[in-house]
């Protein structure tokens, strides 16, 4: 059976406006299948994709939003993670299993073999060379057997949230905090960025954004900085982050009571 519209929940996506500095929400009254977001992603194609939390995946072409569920092939409902290769591939992670878009219809894939103990909890991350990286409850993995843990410098095995920077840097968000690990570096080291990271971004101008249980954090000119209350973004925890090809930063956060 198709879910209904979900008419309550804990975030809607909301994008920040260009050149004024101040975020505008949008919700179910512009067709979101859910206000419970928590993945985003622009395809190549344009299309910005919407991940829910229990009502599948919507795709907005810039007019309107089309939602798929598993009644389309998608592997579950709930969104855990979204990604597009360097094939173009669109990588959805479920709570059933994960699947790929290939532009026409959704197929399953295999995350990892078998026998391996870890569990996935975090967005997968396509690096420069074309390898996926996996967040999960025993560090960050990759295809090719590699491993990162709390002996390689990580705040915390959990890890939630991946991101490589355009110079080369990988930023791993954890239960914990956030660890950097640049090409230089043998180990990560952690950032002031405490408790725990949830979504991760880096921007047009290279500047990274951090999502957290505590809200929005942006690192520009060696700090970090808490978004303000005044711009309008609500409170509590920032689920998924993304720029569109317009320069506009998507944000999902938790439905505060009032405005930050």
């Amino acid at each position: 059976m198709e879910p209904a519209l979900d008419s309550g929940g804990a975030s809607s996506a909301w994008a920040q406006t260009g050149g004024t500095g101040h975020w505008q929400q949008f919700g179910l009254p512009d067709g979101l299948a859910s206000l419970r977001v928590t993945a985003m992603v622009q395809s190549r194609g344009g299309y910005l994709w919407f991940g829910t939390d229990g009502w599948g995946v919507s795709r907005y072409d810039g007019r309107t939003l089309q939602t798929f569920t598993r009644n389309d092939g998608l592997a579950g409902n709930r969104v855990d993670a979204i990604l597009e290769d360097q094939a173009g591939h669109l990588w959805v992670l479920t709570d059933r299993g994960a699947c790929q878009f290939d532009g026409q219809e959704f197929s399953p894939v295999t995350i990892r073999e078998s026998g391996q103990s870890s569990l996935w909890e975090g967005a997968p991350l396509n690096d420069a060379d074309g390898q996926v990286w996996i967040g999960t409850n025993k560090g960050v993995e990759t295809f090719d057997s590699r491993q990162y843990m709390r002996e390689q410098g990580l705040p915390d095995e959990r890890v939630n949230t991946l991101l490589q920077d355009r110079a080369g840097a990988f930023w791993v968000g954890t239960d914990r905090g956030l660890g950097v690990k640049h090409p230089v570096d043998k180990r990560f080291r952690t950032e002031d960025v405490t408790g725990r990271v949830t979504a991760l971004l880096e921007d047009q101008n290279g500047e990274i954004w951090c999502g957290t249980e505590s809200g929005l954090w942006r690192f520009k000119e060696g700090y970090w900085v808490l978004v303000e209350a005044h711009l309008g973004l609500n409170k509590g925890t920032v689920h998924a982050l993304l720029e569109d090809s317009d320069g506009l930063v998507w944000v999902a956060p938790d439905q505060g009571d009032e405005p930050l």
